[in-house]
């Protein structure tokens, strides 16, 4: 199709970014249409153009141009439409682009909390890396240097890495439930320990019965999600009828 046509467009840098990172989420049902979104990216200069490499190239240049530099900041930036379309969101993301004292390279980020999403959290990395089976777009775990993420790590290249990210603090994100007809012990007496085995330690929030049924323990439990990591996918033999469903889910307070 693209080797027919007359005219290809050249998609925007940013928007490459966003788009790379919700059009999966929304095309597999993990992230709603209408979610109110909030994005932040990073770039560097020559992605101005030769007005702008000529102005951080000069050697008479602002001393504003030291920092990074927020724009776009009326909210119009020209690629939103681009964003809203091919993903098929229902209002546009609230955008944040920052200009660099480098040359190139970028960074997009999207903030999102467990409770936006249609699915298990822990599940975003394995969902891009089978959207993207590479080269050149990949999913990676640990992609950072010592807890930080250079917008620079792939200036020069022609590929682009997605990573998924979350903070460690101990907070109450929710409460795990069971849901008794997709759990095998509840709903078919098999027997099966995988939440039970992945609940941390120091919490103990989820017991089993006499009969190797689980159950949560609302006081102890943190939301922490490994009880929903754990639990089987509809591939491997879950009663849940989506592939984002388990059987135990953290439900936001």
């Amino acid at each position: 199709k693209i080797a027919g046509s007359r005219r290809v467009a050249n998609p925007g840098c940013h928007a490459s970014g966003v788009i790379a990172l919700l059009y999966p989420l929304i095309h597999n049902g993990m992230l709603e249409p209408d979610t109110p979104l909030s994005c932040f990216s990073l770039t560097g200069y020559s992605g101005g153009g030769k007005k702008m490499i000529a102005e951080y190239d000069s050697e008479t240049r602002s001393p504003l141009l030291d920092a990074p530099r927020m724009y776009g900041i009326s909210q119009n930036h020209k690629h939103l439409p681009e964003i809203v379309r091919v993903c098929g969101l229902k209002q546009a993301p609230l955008f944040f682009p920052v200009v660099g004292d480098f040359y190139s390279g970028m960074e997009v980020i999207i903030g999102l909390h467990a409770s936006q999403l249609k699915g298990p959290a822990g599940d975003l990395l394995d969902l891009y890396r089978s959207f993207y089976p590479g080269p050149i777009i990949h999913a990676d775990a640990n992609a950072d240097e010592s807890g930080f993420l250079s917008a620079a790590a792939f200036s020069g290249r022609d590929d682009l890495q997605i990573t998924v990210t979350g903070g460690e603090e101990r907070i109450v994100l929710g409460i795990a439930e069971i849901v008794p007809e997709w759990c095998l012990p509840w709903s078919t007496g098999e027997k099966c320990k995988r939440c039970y085995r992945a609940c941390p330690s120091q919490y103990r929030a989820i017991k089993r019965d006499k009969q190797g049924r689980p159950s949560v323990d609302p006081e102890k439990c943190v939301g922490c999600g490994a009880c929903q990591k754990a639990c089987l996918k509809p591939e491997n033999g879950s009663l849940a009828p989506s592939p984002h469903l388990r059987a135990i889910m953290v439900k936001p307070l």
